[in-house]
Parts: structure tokens; C-alpha cells; sequence
């Protein structure tokens, strides 16, 4: 059976089926815009990301599919990303704004 691109549709249909905080987040040696914790399905976007939709769709297709690597995640999310027209992306983000749980407390990550 041939790989099957994610679509729109599916980086929505994540963005509804669980929980997405906003958090600073802090690493000793890397800038991280955002992560999935695998173990709750929680995703945390960094509060100042350098690109909002970019960062979502990443970490929207790391909680759909856990199973995927780093690699095939980046490769997906360039996939999505080409195909966003500036209204999907706006949509995008205002959907995010609307759902968003935002935290006080750091996420400080180890290295």
C-alpha cells in the first residue's frame, strides 16, 4: 500500500483530540519550540515559537503518530507546510488560539 500523506484535515482532527498547552519552554543547549509527551498526549508549544504553524503541525503529527521518528515527522510537516495556503495557516493558528490551555510555569528540559 502506497504511504499516505497527512493533510489539513488531519492536523485538525489532532488539534481537537487532545490537550495543547502554551509554556515557556527552556534547554540548556537547544531552542525548543515545542514537544509531544508520548506517556499523556500533551502537547506544549513554547510561548514565543519562531513559527507557530509550522511548530503545530509538528507536534500535532508527533501525537498522531508516535511511532514515526524525528526525520519522517520533519519530512511530513514540510509536506503540509507546502501545501497551506495563508488562509489554512490563519485558520490554523486562530483554531490554536482558541483551544490553547496557557501555563506560568517553565518547562525547563535536560539536556
Amino acid at each position: 500500500m502506497p504511504r499516505r500523506h497527512p493533510t489539513l484535515a488531519d492536523v485538525f482532527a489532532e488539534l481537537g483530540n487532545g490537550k495543547v498547552v502554551e509554556v515557556p519552554i527552556t534547554h540548556p543547549t537547544e531552542r525548543v519550540y515545542g514537544f509531544c509527551d508520548q506517556g499523556t498526549g500533551v502537547i506544549a508549544v513554547n510561548k514565543y515559537p519562531a513559527d507557530l504553524a509550522d511548530t503545530l503541525v509538528h507536534e500535532l503529527l508527533h501525537r498522531r503518530h508516535p511511532r514515526w521518528g524525528e526525520a519522517r515527522v520533519t519530512r511530513e510537516t514540510r509536506y503540509v507546510m507546502r501545501r497551506l495556503t495563508d488562509e489554512d495557516i490563519k485558520h490554523l493558528c486562530q483554531t490554536y488560539r482558541r483551544r490553547v490551555c496557557r501555563l506560568r510555569r517553565t518547562v525547563k528540559l535536560e539536556a
